[in-house]
């Protein structure tokens, strides 16, 4: 595992730095610890699309308040939105 982390990352990561993180997510609720004898095995709690929502939804509410609108705005003000883009955001949005 501590070379899937260097490899990913770009550095060494301690052992003992890799147990704090992934109790992080333990006590977050993103992962599960079963342990079984010696070994504790982790199982993830979220399917990928769960924690995609939650991530983006948390970033959401930290950068810009929990509005979609100062996220939108932050993306395109200044920007050329096309109009084809603005009609199917609007589509989207009115069923909803």
């Amino acid at each position: 595992m501590l070379e899937i982390f260097s490899q990913n990352q770009g550095r060494a990561w301690q052992g003992l730095t890799i147990a704090t993180f992934l109790s992080r997510l333990v006590e977050k609720g993103l992962l599960l610890a079963n342990k079984q004898g010696p070994c504790k095995y982790l199982l993830p709690c979220l399917s990928l699309e769960e924690y995609k929502r939650w991530r983006a939804q948390s970033l959401l509410v930290v950068l810009y308040q929990g509005s979609v609108r100062n996220f939108l705005s932050t993306l395109y003000d200044g920007e050329d939105i096309s109009k084809e883009d603005i009609k199917d955001l609007k589509q989207w949005f009115s069923e909803k």
